[in-house]
């Protein structure tokens, strides 16, 4: 299915369909699992049967790109077939890119937040063996009254915890969800 073929008379050429599909490939789990959701909620709606949701729901678990597939949109459009058109009742694309990216940012920062939290668990593993071994204190980069490592490292456990706090902020302020919010 070519969205933009039909308005510039050919096929696009082939950096073009790589720059519509952008970061699509990173995002496609999170649109598939916004799609299911969606699909349900049209389900309850009753502009889709039961047996719509259930295609909706087996056929979006397997998805694989062809070369015609400009984007994320048209790949679960055209391996839904008919309800894939149904499907954007009630949200457009780009309602659908907005809930997909909000998705993959709140996964980010979890992810960040737990490679954040192991690695201050390693400063603390080194800072309890190296509690009693001294080093210099620094104030103005000049040596300052001695301190221990440990001492040190405990400073940049506090700080790694202030940034996992603003990962945890900014996946709470993300999680927020764009659709039929206008």
């Amino acid at each position: 299915m070519r969205l933009w073929a039909a308005r510039v008379g050919a096929s696009l050429a082939p950096e073009v369909e790589a720059f519509l599909r952008g970061d699509d490939a990173e995002l496609l789990p999170y649109d598939c699992a916004a799609t299911v959701v969606h699909a349900r909620r049209l389900q309850a709606a009753g502009l889709l049967s039961d047996a719509e949701l259930a295609e909706v729901e087996s056929k979006i678990v397997d998805l694989e790109w062809e070369p015609g597939d400009e984007d994320v949109h048209t790949l679960i459009e055209r391996k839904l077939g008919g309800v894939g058109r149904k499907i954007h009742a009630g949200r457009s694309r780009n309602d659908q890119v907005a809930a997909a990216f909000r998705l993959y940012v709140v996964d980010a920062c979890d992810e960040a937040s737990a490679k954040i939290r192991s690695f201050a668990d390693v400063l603390l593993e080194r800072a309890a063996t190296d509690a009693e071994t001294p080093m210099p204190g620094y104030t103005h980069l000049q040596r300052a009254q001695p301190v221990t490592v440990g001492h040190h490292l405990l400073a940049w456990v506090e700080m790694l915890e202030r940034d996992r706090e603003r990962f945890r902020f900014a996946a709470t302020q993300t999680a927020a969800l764009p659709l039929g919010a206008g």
